[in-house]
């Protein structure tokens, strides 16, 4: 009786007992991974803007040193990125909804129910119709995906509510695809704003003349640096390659609902976990 009991249990949770969730729980905990990579580019992206200010006002002013003021410098360059932070502001808290989304759907494979996000969701709401990303046709999408991240599942079978969490498959696939350009316009951008620079900064060097050996040593910190800017142009490709298997994974995982042990679908599952993992090691590469 009591393993009839448990195979019925089984059966209403799972909707078969040799289905296995292991592939929901990857699946979420790779889009988890991929949703937080964008703090620490974004943030980055904010550094190399102000970088960028300190570079151009130290070796290109013919200001005496007497009148530099190396705090107003600084707060110069606060200020002058100010606006890349603030935009940053609204990408990041979209960046927290797809979060929040793989938070659930990992919470719905493990007990079959989703915690409430904490966030405001109106206030979510209005930073997706105003993020410049986001197309307009898609911020309805969006706004479900946001209203349902912000409201528990309940008396719904596990299987339902899962169901329901890769329902939102194109909000999530138009919500990282948003996300991916922004990161693509301001930090690829911030990046070649440096590297631009960096012929400039090594001219200036070579005309100092009253101390050559820190000159040669600044010389050879910015061919290494020079070499750094390039290397984490990478990490907009990466991201790019990420965000499209994400897409076909979650395609993908919604297609197989019934079938979560298909190989196929685990082979794609797979590629997905290898996507982030080299979003990872590039932004484990950030400095500053």
């Amino acid at each position: 009786m009591r393993t009839s009991l448990s195979s019925c249990l089984c059966l209403l949770l799972l909707t078969g007992c040799a289905t296995p969730l292991t592939a929901v729980r990857d699946f979420a905990n790779d889009t988890r991974r991929l949703s937080t990579s964008f703090t620490p580019m974004l943030d980055h992206a904010v550094q190399q803007c102000e970088q960028a200010f300190l570079d151009r006002r130290v070796y290109t002013t013919d200001a005496p040193l007497s009148r530099f003021d190396p705090a107003a410098t600084l707060a110069a360059a606060r200020s002058t990125c100010q606006p890349i932070a603030q935009e940053n502001a609204a990408a990041l808290a979209l960046a927290d909804t797809l979060t929040e989304y793989a938070a659930q759907l990992a919470a719905l494979a493990a007990d079959g129910v989703a915690q409430r996000a904490d966030d405001d969701l109106d206030a979510v709401a209005a930073q997706a119709k105003r993020f410049s990303a986001l197309p307009a046709d898609q911020v309805d999408a969006v706004n479900g995906l946001i209203r349902f991240v912000g409201h528990r599942v309940l008396e719904r079978s596990q299987r339902d509510a899962i169901i329901e969490a890769l329902n939102h498959e194109q909000a999530v696939g138009a919500l990282a695809d948003a996300l991916a350009r922004y990161a693509e316009r301001v930090y690829r951008a911030t990046l070649n704003d440096r590297l631009r620079d960096q012929p400039l900064l090594l001219e200036q060097l070579r005309q100092q003349k009253a101390a050559p050996i820190d000159a040669r040593l600044r010389m050879l910190d910015i061919q290494h640096e020079i070499a750094t800017l390039q290397a984490q142009q990478q990490t907009i490709d990466a991201l790019h390659a990420a965000v499209a298997q994400l897409k076909i994974s979650l395609h993908a995982l919604r297609a197989n609902i019934d079938q979560l042990s298909r190989p196929e679908l685990l082979a794609e599952l797979r590629k997905l976990g290898k996507e982030v993992n080299t979003v990872r090691k590039h932004l484990a590469t950030l400095r500053r």
